[in-house]
């Protein structure tokens, strides 16, 4: 199998689904765009369900990768950002799969796919309860709801994600991310360790 012909494939299904969503995305355009024919997309991709999965299938290994990569760190606080600041890295260096990731589209295209954002979902929110439970108990981050502090951890990462997108990128996502991480830093951090 050719490894470039399939990786050129999912790059410009990612590209159509950044510039104009799912509903645009059709093996024949992906072909059309790749420079082969419709049935040799086929012969890379089963269906445009399987050509999603597998864009899917390559996101997790690369934010597994990002949390392997922290893995020996002791600070759980220190950890919690070093995560959520290589994730901005990775999303400002490839912007386009921010539409993937951050696409309510998503999760109504198909019942596997849905599994799928699930999935990491879940894995996530457990690696970051599991963090603030531990700093939580070397009495680093304030005794509040962990669950609590993912989600509003989550949904301000998002937020900042989506302004990024809809502001047409204007701004450094690394730097206003650092920022970001540093408010909700001062607001879960105990005093004593401030």
């Amino acid at each position: 199998m050719n490894v470039s012909k399939k990786e050129k494939i999912l790059e410009t299904a990612i590209k159509i689904i950044d510039e104009e969503g799912f509903s645009a995305l059709s093996m024949k355009r992906v072909g059309e765009l790749v420079g082969i024919t419709e049935p040799a997309v086929y012969r890379y991709f089963k269906s445009k369900e399987n050509l999603i999965n597998e864009i899917f299938t390559k996101i997790i290994s690369i934010h597994k990768s990002i949390t392997k990569k922290y893995s020996d760190t002791e600070d759980e606080l220190l950890k919690i950002e070093e995560i959520l600041t290589s994730q901005l890295e990775y999303y400002e260096k490839n912007r386009e799969i921010t539409a993937i990731i951050f696409s309510l589209d998503a999760f109504s295209y198909s019942p596997t796919i849905k599994e799928n954002i699930t999935k990491i979902m879940k894995e996530r929110e457990f690696l970051m309860v599991s963090l603030i439970r531990k700093a939580q108990g070397k009495g680093i981050i304030k005794k509040i709801n962990p669950h609590h502090i993912t989600k509003m951890i989550a949904g301000s990462i998002m937020l900042l994600v989506v302004s990024w997108r809809t502001e047409n990128y204007s701004f450094s996502l690394i730097k206003r991310g650092k920022e970001l991480i540093d408010s909700i830093k001062s607001i879960i951090k105990e005093e004593e360790s401030a």
